[in-house]
C-alpha cells in the first residue's frame, strides 16, 4: 500500500469544449482521451460540456464565468447561453444544428474563448 497522494489542481488556464464522442482525460497533454467527435443528426438536441482547466486539463472548481457557445452555423445553431459555469464545469444539454454541414463550436467567457469542430450529416 502507497500513502495518499494530493492533487494540486494549477491555476485557470483555458476553457474545454468538449462534444459528443471526446471523453475528458484530465492531467494529460491533450486533455482528451478520444479527440474526434461524433456526427450529430440535424434537428436533433445533443449536449456540449465546457470545463475551465489548468494547463493539465484538470478542473478549476473556482471558476463560475458565464459562458456563452456560438458556432459557424449560425443562425442554423440554437442552444440556451449564456449559462454561468458550477464548480469550472457546465453541459449545455439543448444544443442543436438546423442544416447540415460541418461547423466549429465557440465558447467564449469575458476571460477566454476556445473553439472545437462538430459534423452534422
Amino acid at each position: 500500500t502507497s500513502p495518499s497522494l494530493t492533487l494540486n489542481v494549477g491555476t485557470f488556464s483555458q476553457l474545454q469544449v468538449l462534444l459528443p464522442g471526446e471523453v475528458a482525460d484530465p492531467g494529460s497533454a491533450t486533455g482528451k482521451t478520444v479527440a474526434t467527435p461524433t456526427n450529430q443528426p440535424q434537428n436533433t438536441d445533443f449536449t456540449v460540456i465546457v470545463n475551465a482547466v489548468d494547463s493539465r486539463f484538470n478542473v478549476v472548481s473556482t471558476i463560475t464565468e458565464s459562458i456563452a457557445l456560438t458556432s459557424s452555423a449560425a443562425p442554423n445553431f440554437t442552444v440556451t447561453t449564456p449559462q454561468s459555469l458550477v464548480a469550472g464545469t457546465r453541459s449545455f444539454v439543448n444544443a442543436r444544428f438546423t442544416s447540415p454541414g460541418t461547423y466549429t463550436i465557440t465558447a467564449t467567457g469575458s476571460f477566454v474563448g476556445v473553439s472545437a469542430s462538430v459534423t452534422t450529416p
